[in-house]
């Protein structure tokens, strides 16, 4: 496991970031992240490491993945687009996109940019992606322009429309942040969309619990602009670097890894795995930028290894579970969100019908209780009987609705 809360000293940007976040519910692993990601909104296009004939530009397709109503996901990528937008108030060449919009417009905008300002660079912190991508048929080419763009090409030309002529994208850097529930993902993330490419250029980060219950938060807004400030010093650095190397010792600890590393035939770690090289050194350089060195080191590398390993095979366990169980997996999520939106009160089975009947029919939908109760992650009651008929079932949900695991539980039950 990951102590994110390590990574970095105390005096450095991330350092920094993880205790502006100390008091709020989100994962130590979102919060570190979400750090990272704003490194990377103040580098911009502007740095490079610069690894011969293959560079890698320091832009990040960041999601966030948990179940809904757990680890304050969305307030996560709030506060990331929040401290964003104060970031870019002083850059004319990054424009924030924070709603939903259409792959056309989006290549709108970054034509438009092109043109403005001979760099399309954009900034997108959505806290949904089911709305940002959404299911719609005119958004299906979505995952495919960002696949497209994430490369930071210096020139893209595009199909455009009639009545605008085609688009001329000129030095690209977009920047990716949102938040997703695993049913969502299931429903969305196709073998089509992992073959494309789409999902080995993502960062997953998948959490299960927050780091801390807070009932009722501290009064008093909290103080950005230190790291407003920071931020901007490092966008400063950057554009006098431009370029960060990595020494001899991070080399040799690159090389090894690269050469020994195991390989995968399943659809997603095959995909990932063709990109993991670009990730272990975009956070490597994301560490070295955070400590003020600006030349990749030996610790950046086996810890960029540790941590992108460890988000592979997160993801992998996301995606590699049969597809066949996602109609179970999306109503057990339906039926996760309203108990836990209830607490302590129950909530009548019939409620409960209604939410998931759009994927399972009545006699699943009893197999699965069955199943929640077996694994005692609900409890049942008679309510107390008016007049003549059968009383209403009533249903509660219990702390496993939320533990560890409690997902493949259900579907392993429901495979027996």
């Amino acid at each position: 496991m990951i102590k994110y809360d390590q990574i970095a000293a105390p005096n450095t940007f991330i350092g920094a970031y993880l205790a502006h976040m100390s008091e709020q519910e989100t994962p130590t692993e979102y919060d570190f992240w979400c750090a990272i990601w704003l490194l990377s909104c103040a580098v911009s296009r502007d740095v490079i490491v610069d690894r011969p004939r293959a560079p890698v530009y320091l832009n990040l397709y960041l999601l966030l993945v948990a179940n809904s109503g757990i680890t304050r996901k969305s307030a996560a990528v709030g506060v990331a687009r929040s401290i964003a937008a104060e970031l870019f108030a002083d850059d004319p060449l990054i424009e924030l996109i924070e709603g939903k919009t259409i792959p056309e417009k989006l290549e709108k905008l970054l034509h438009d940019r092109s043109r403005a300002t001979n760099t399309a660079r954009v900034a997108i912190a959505v806290s949904e992606l089911a709305s940002f991508l959404g299911t719609e048929r005119y958004n299906a080419t979505m995952p495919v322009l960002l696949t497209d763009l994430y490369d930071c090409p210096a020139s893209k030309r595009g199909g455009g429309t009639i009545s605008r002529g085609a688009t001329q994208l000129t030095n690209v850097f977009v920047n990716f942040i949102s938040a997703s529930t695993p049913t969502w993902l299931f429903q969305a993330v196709n073998p089509t969309t992992i073959a494309g490419g789409f999902t080995s250029r993502c960062i997953f980060v998948v959490a299960e619990r927050p780091k801390q219950l807070i009932a009722w938060s501290a009064s008093g807004a909290s103080n950005i602009a230190p790291l407003i400030c920071s931020l901007r010093d490092i966008r400063t650095q950057g554009r006098n670097y431009r370029t960060i190397t990595v020494n001899a010792a991070g080399l040799t600890a690159f090389r090894q890894w690269y050469a020994k590393r195991k390989h995968h035939v399943d659809a997603f770690n095959s995909s990932f795995e063709s990109r993991e090289d670009a990730h272990v050194l975009r956070l490597a350089a994301f560490l070295c930028i955070n400590d003020g060195t600006w030349v990749i080191q030996q610790s950046h590398i086996s810890t960029a290894i540790k941590v992108v390993g460890a988000i592979k095979e997160d993801a992998a366990h996301l995606f590699n579970n049969d597809v066949n169980n996602g109609r179970w997996v999306t109503g057990f999520d339906k039926i996760r969100s309203t108990l836990i939106a209830s607490g302590l009160d129950p909530v009548p089975r019939s409620k409960l019908f209604l939410k998931v009947r759009g994927s399972l029919d009545n006699a699943e939908f009893t197999a699965l209780l069955d199943v929640l109760y077996e694994i005692e992650a609900i409890q049942r009651f008679d309510a107390p009987k008016s007049g003549a008929g059968r009383p209403a079932d009533l249903i509660r949900g219990t702390k496993v609705l939320t533990s560890k695991g409690v997902v493949e539980r259900v579907v392993s039950a429901i495979d027996r």
